[in-house]
């Protein structure tokens, strides 16, 4: 079973955290967010 999670940064939707079947996650962004200007990401390398 795969679950989904609505990741909110500031009110808006920034992506998606999505589990898969072998628990695991992937950070999908939001294609409008992730071309805002003011986009911030969520975790830096």
């Amino acid at each position: 079973m795969t679950r989904e999670l609505a990741v909110l940064l500031g009110g808006r939707v920034a992506g998606r955290l999505i589990q898969g079947e072998g628990g695991a996650l992937i950070l999908t962004y939001d294609s409008a967010y992730r071309e805002a200007a003011d986009a911030i990401p969520v975790s830096r390398k």
